[in-house]
């Protein structure tokens, strides 16, 4: 068992108070940084032990990955935080569909009706912009996006042409 002594010396009072403040910064305590310096000092001589040696690459370890995480962690939280969002987003655009699919009255009057697909398909075959097709469908252009995105434009018998007007989709109906 490694005893422990009490061990007394003089050190001039700045001195001293400048090094309890800096410990005090730290979060470390002055017995925990002494004991510290000590070992290294010794090891410096030549006496160095396997706890030395272990405490030497865990503070090596430790501030490589503090380094790593101050030069990367901006760019992993904003990554969380975006794969995050596209989740919810996409768990919130299923359910409203859902929603919408099950408000939707069983023998719907001819003005609440929605174009099927296959309605959609006797279309014209020009090519349509979101806006253009949101109205078509009945829903936002932004919609149209989030559904072609998904997957489900298609379901509604759409998809995106290939062709831009501009920087704008153009949307064509399936064949």
């Amino acid at each position: 068992m490694n005893e422990q002594i009490l061990a007394s010396f003089k050190i001039s009072q700045e001195l001293w108070q400048r090094f309890q403040a800096r410990c005090i910064e730290d979060e470390k305590t002055t017995p925990e940084v002494l004991s510290q310096l000590i070992a290294d000092y010794l090891d410096e001589m030549g006496e160095s032990s396997v706890k030395s040696l272990d405490k030497l690459i865990n503070q090596i370890i430790r501030e490589t990955v503090e380094q790593y995480l101050q030069q990367n962690l901006e760019t992993q939280v904003l990554k969380t935080v975006e794969n995050r969002l596209n989740e919810l987003i996409q768990n919130s655009l299923e359910h409203q569909l859902q929603s919408q699919r099950s408000q939707t009255p069983e023998t719907p009057s001819p003005q609440e009706t929605q174009p099927t697909p296959p309605q959609q398909k006797n279309q014209p075959t020009t090519l349509k912009t979101a806006k253009e097709l949101g109205d078509i469908l009945g829903v936002s252009a932004p919609y149209i996006t989030t559904l072609n995105r998904i997957g489900e434009l298609q379901q509604r018998g759409w998809e995106d042409s290939g062709k831009r007007r501009g920087k704008t989709i153009l949307y064509k109906p399936i064949d």
